[in-house]
């Protein structure tokens, strides 16, 4: 019974944060994450999930997220397009990658090949006391 408690607890915690950045954003100022939860006096994380609430695009969004700054996203009211965010899944990002690898795997064809004295010798410096 007591985790029940809790789970209202933490849903009413997030109902009123939620409530308390829908209200505080009214105003039409542009803020990020940490200047609401300086002014609302909540932790960063949960004002982050408040955020994330609010701003999900669909018929209940109250915010947007209208620009960023650096790595940090900057709020306003209103509904809206969201700042598109880059993710793993980016086509040019994974053309990047591929490229790189490419160039990377062409790379050692210009290597020369080891010294066997050398490898040898680090060898039997790394495997020194055991059993060989």
């Amino acid at each position: 019974m007591p985790q029940t408690n809790c789970k209202a607890q933490a849903e009413t915690l997030r109902e009123s944060t939620a409530s308390r950045v829908a209200a505080l954003i009214e105003d039409g100022v542009e803020r990020t994450r940490k200047q609401i939860a300086d002014v609302i006096l909540r932790s960063s994380k949960t004002v982050q999930t408040a955020l994330n609430e609010l701003s999900r695009e669909g018929s209940m969004q109250m915010i947007h997220v209208c620009r960023r700054d650096g790595n940090t996203f900057v709020y306003v009211n209103g509904p809206g397009k969201n700042v598109a965010t880059k993710t793993w899944r980016d086509p040019a990002r994974a053309a990047r990658r591929a490229r790189s690898r490419n160039v990377s795997e062409a790379a050692g064809a210009w290597w020369k090949a080891a010294d066997p004295v050398l490898t040898e010798s680090m060898r039997r410096m790394v495997s020194m006391g055991r059993a060989a």
